[in-house]
């Protein structure tokens, strides 16, 4: 009873304590968002400071590399979404009379969707508010880059120097920090070589738009590099803009050229760039990846399921490693990653 007591305790503070998240989201996410770039960026540093750099200008230098590309990002993506906000109305009207048309053809083929077009889901009013919406909340995001970018480079020297620590042995006696140095380590791993293999096929992606003259490429490509980050249905969530895009402007044709496109670059991300660099997959079942991704994205927004992945995975080692029952587990759960011929579902997709 006392067992149940605790569990019962515990389980009504989890709930406090994500209802208190859900409302400071706004404020959480910009640290996030800036763990999930140190930990990505991470080996760059280390590889400057194995080649003999100092450790104090190896984060320097990786500072004025992300100072100057997320300056340029941010003048090139808050630009083009400038723009298509202004194209808007325009693209407004095209998506009604695609509407339109789309429900002519249930109807010719019989079709009753009454209940469906009823339902208010599919409204152009409604997609395209919430499509101007998102874009605006995006530009003042971008605003805040600077910060993110100086949150970045604090987070750096703090993980050199608990990994000087660690290597030292001075924490091999820390409950968690003990337990958290291997799974730190795949961590890293995990999320840069999906950063580097998601900025090959967003590299892919922009070539494929520029080339099909599709408008706002950049903007696309950079979303699909961080959807990237999103397991399984990232790819997905990325394709669609562009492609619904391509089909209001140059019709299915077009739409199913560029569709296509972005599955033969995810095969290639997902069967021949990522596994180049990593030879393990996560140890994470299905089920476990999408409850996840659900629950972190109502919790945190976007950035939620940006980072669904590493948030679950350090909840679980933490949970082991402060767990009066969970020292066997926590023994077991020492690497996150397994070999690919042991894994149980190959989360090493670009659109995770």
């Amino acid at each position: 009873m006392d067992r149940l007591n605790k569990y019962l305790i515990a389980g009504a503070c989890l709930v406090v304590m994500a209802a208190g998240l859900r409302q400071i989201a706004g404020l959480v996410n910009p640290f996030l968002l800036a763990l999930l770039l140190a930990f990505a960026i991470l080996p760059l540093t280390a590889w400057m400071i194995r080649i003999r750099i100092p450790r104090i200008w190896a984060v320097v230098f990786t500072f004025i590399l992300l100072l100057v590309i997320g300056t340029l990002l941010s003048i090139l993506v808050g630009n083009t979404i400038i723009r298509l906000i202004a194209d808007m109305p325009a693209y407004e009207e095209q998506f009604k009379a695609f509407y339109t048309r789309v429900n002519e053809w249930f109807v010719a083929m019989h079709i009753d969707t009454s209940k469906l077009w009823s339902s208010g889901i599919f409204d152009p009013d409604k997609i395209l508010g919430m499509a101007s919406a998102t874009l605006s909340r995006v530009t003042s995001m971008l605003s805040g880059f600077f910060f993110v970018i100086i949150l970045v480079v604090l987070f750096l020297f703090q993980f050199l120097q608990l990994n000087k620590r660690m290597a030292d042995g001075q924490l091999k006696d820390h409950l968690i920090l003990s337990r958290f140095g291997p799974f730190s380590g795949d961590i890293t791993k995990y999320l840069s070589v999906t950063a580097l293999s998601g900025l090959i096929s967003s590299v892919a992606d922009l070539i494929l738009l520029w080339i099909l003259g599709i408008d706002y490429a950049i903007l696309w490509a950079v979303m699909a590099w961080f959807l990237s980050f999103i397991p399984t249905i990232g790819f997905i969530i990325s394709m669609v803009p562009p492609a619904l895009l391509a089909l209001l402007l140059f019709g299915w044709q077009k739409a199913l050229i560029l569709i296509a496109g972005y599955i033969v670059i995810n095969s290639i991300a997902d069967n021949v760039v990522r596994p180049f660099f990593m030879k393990e997959g996560l140890k994470i079942s299905f089920l476990e990846l999408m409850i996840s991704l659900i629950f972190w994205t109502w919790l945190l927004g976007i950035i939620g399921g940006i980072v669904s992945v590493p948030l679950t995975m350090a909840v679980k080692q933490v949970f082991a490693a402060l767990s009066s029952d969970g020292e066997t587990e926590g023994r077991n759960q020492d690497s996150i990653l397994v070999p690919k011929a042991r894994r149980r579902i190959a989360v090493g997709r670009r659109g995770r």
